[in-house]
């Protein structure tokens, strides 16, 4: 019949004002199973083959993909490609838990799934990721998760005396920036 409205094809047609806006979906992929990732790369060091260094600046990559196809190796292969990763680096891949109030370390497919669930009503999932050398243990050289923690940037609470900073402020604050998408 004429003048007829089409049956609602998404669960987000039937109540709009509880989902998030899904106009930024690409033709051709699933809206149902979107969403906007937003990876945060602070700035770092490229460790060269040949003992080089070289400074790399603070990026963003943002991305829309399928959450029933995403895969936490190939993601990471993603990441590490487009920054170009030195070889004697790796990445360390964290998001901000609103349950534990503290940014967790992703690095399996679960943990990776699990964040996106915890974001799924907004549809957007913010990832931090730091450069680290492959031969340190992660708690060495990386600033601490307490640090990066938003209140301790805002000044609204005291961080521990003897927590030192691994990094200036002005590096710590530009690398928690929200990416645009």
């Amino acid at each position: 019949m004429e003048g007829e409205e089409p049956p609602p094809q998404f669960f987000s047609d039937i109540f709009p004002e509880n989902h998030a806006d899904l106009s930024w979906v690409p033709d051709g992929m699933d809206p149902n199973s979107s969403y906007k990732l937003a990876v945060r790369v602070g700035a770092y060091v490229k460790l060269t083959d040949d003992d080089g260094r070289e400074y790399c600046k603070a990026c963003n990559i943002p991305k829309n993909l399928d959450r029933d196809s995403t895969n936490w190796n190939d993601l990471l292969l993603e990441i590490t490609t487009e920054i170009k990763l030195g070889p004697k680096q790796k990445l360390r891949v964290t998001y901000w838990d609103n349950m534990s109030h503290s940014y967790e370390e992703i690095d399996s497919d679960r943990k990776l799934l699990h964040a996106i669930d915890m974001y799924w009503d907004i549809r957007r999932l913010s990832l931090q990721v730091r450069v680290i050398r492959k031969d340190d243990e992660d708690h060495i050289h990386d600033i601490g998760r307490l640090e990066n923690m938003p209140s301790v940037l805002q000044g609204s609470i005291d961080t521990p005396a003897n927590q030192t900073s691994a990094q200036t402020s002005l590096e710590t604050d530009s690398s928690l920036v929200e990416p645009q998408i």
